[in-house]
């Protein structure tokens, strides 16, 4: 089992494209989505799936197998991409602090942060 994320709760972030386009319909499709990763994750430690403006948000508990949940979300179709992530409160310092705790164990010269306000 992957080890609890430090610095944050352990989250993935998911992204859909063609359900969006479904309009009156499309509340329909995305919680069909979400029941979907939810139930797909589950057998691994993952955690509640929620609703987000354009995309999806899963939960993973303490005892989540990321290797396992990545693998798994990999073959749900609807997805359009998805990424391990961190809750983390809106403070510059915990997100710095969590991103050093996230790189140390990178044997790496250098790295680069991209954002994007919005």
């Amino acid at each position: 089992m992957t080890p609890p994320a430090p610095g944050g709760e352990a989250c993935v972030l998911l992204h859909y494209n063609e359900i969006g386009l479904k309009g009156k319909n499309r509340p329909i499709f995305v919680d069909r989505l979400a029941q979907r990763v939810q139930e797909t994750a589950s057998p691994f430690g993952g955690g509640a799936c929620r609703r987000l403006p354009g995309r999806l948000f899963l939960e993973m508990g303490e005892r989540a197998d990321w290797p396992s949940i990545r693998e798994a979300l990999a073959r749900v179709f609807g997805l359009a991409n998805f990424a391990r992530a961190r809750h983390l409160p809106l403070d510059r310092e915990a997100v710095c602090a969590a991103a050093l705790e996230m790189l140390a164990p990178l044997k790496t010269a250098s790295f680069r942060v991209r954002t994007r306000k919005g």
